[in-house]
């Protein structure tokens, strides 16, 4: 409540966030990788009330990025809000897949 709609690019926190703000983003654990260690991002998502559009492009570069790294991810839920099935963002594609009615465009961006 009282925050401004979310927009992705953007800026926030005193930086600019996209593709090459979130590839700066993860220097730090970047230079772990480089030392051989592996990396998980434990749980991430994007919140039903964010707009579609605005969602999947974060889920892109987010995504990308990941596999660039070639790092382990989670996203925070399967069913619900931050979920691929039943997150009910405006503008979203739902179609049946393996009894569920999922979100085609986030669920090809999950899928290498």
């Amino acid at each position: 409540m009282g925050l401004p709609e979310p927009t992705y690019p953007c800026s926030y926190d005193g930086r600019w966030w996209d593709f090459q703000g979130l590839r700066e983003f993860c220097t730090p654990w970047r230079e772990v990788a480089a030392r051989g260690v592996s990396v998980h991002i434990g749980e991430f998502g994007c919140f039903a009330a964010t707009s579609d559009d605005v969602a999947v492009r974060w889920f892109a570069d987010l995504l990308a990025a990941f596999r660039e790294f070639r790092w382990g991810w989670a996203l925070w839920e399967f069913e619900g809000p931050f979920g691929v099935v039943g997150h009910g963002r405006e503008g979203a594609h739902f179609e049946p897949h393996d009894g569920y009615l999922v979100d085609r465009r986030l669920l090809d961006l999950l899928t290498p």
